[in-house]
């Protein structure tokens, strides 16, 4: 069948415009298995937010739910998106999708995610790092510089799954956001090195951990 597709630019200095979508007439709904029911963390990638509703209230309840989003599904589904998003403990944007969630002001939009009920709101800048606020503390970390840079594609995904990792493996979720940090940007900058995830499954834990050390964080 169609599947969802976009098209997007990404300019010199960083921003990446959408220049089209075509979006299938219906979603497939996952199924949850057995062994996904009540998991020690969720996360639910950029899709409609009627379906991450769905996969949120069939897993039961998570310990830790991490929501992405895009620029898409904030114009198209703005109320749907809203609910989910007091649903979760970690809000993921870019400056695009924050702008869009606050009509021009970044800021305005974090605080209404935060006072919504989310403990974090990360703010992903590309090469200049990424923001995790909270409501009393913010957390900067800049980004790790790659080795070489093949396709940019991945990066968001690839931060993402680096920053679940490090909350969900920690045992204390939400009060490791500093380490989460540094590991994320750590995935993002390994990301950009091949096509696909190629880069990551060749990574080994020690290089990782040597790119780990290059990430200054910054607590405020």
């Amino acid at each position: 069948g169609e599947t969802f597709r976009w098209h997007v630019r990404y300019e010199l200095d960083g921003e990446r415009n959408t220049l089209s979508t075509n979006r299938p007439s219906a979603l497939e709904q996952p199924s949850i298995p057995e062994l996904g029911y009540r998991p020690d963390a969720l996360f639910l990638g950029s899709t409609d937010p009627s379906i991450q509703a769905s996969v949120l209230v069939d897993s039961g309840k998570p310990a830790l739910v991490v929501l992405d989003t895009m620029s898409h599904w904030i114009r198209d589904r703005r109320e749907e998106f809203d609910m989910v998003a007091r649903c979760a403990d970690v809000v993921l944007l870019n400056s695009e999708e924050a702008s869009l969630l606050g009509d021009g002001d970044q800021g305005f939009a974090v605080t209404q995610i935060l006072d919504g009920g989310c403990s974090w709101v990360v703010m992903k800048r590309g090469e200049q790092g990424a923001v995790a606020f909270s409501h009393d503390k913010s957390i900067t970390v800049s980004s790790v510089r790659p080795c070489y840079v093949t396709d940019p594609t991945g990066a968001g995904d690839a931060f993402a799954g680096g920053l679940v990792s490090a909350l969900a493996g920690s045992g204390t979720h939400l009060l490791d956001m500093e380490v989460a940090m540094g590991r994320a940007a750590v995935m993002g900058s390994l990301a950009v090195e091949s096509f696909s995830i190629d880069r990551l499954l060749e990574m080994t834990t020690d290089e990782a951990a040597s790119r780990a050390h290059e990430v200054p964080v910054r607590v405020g």
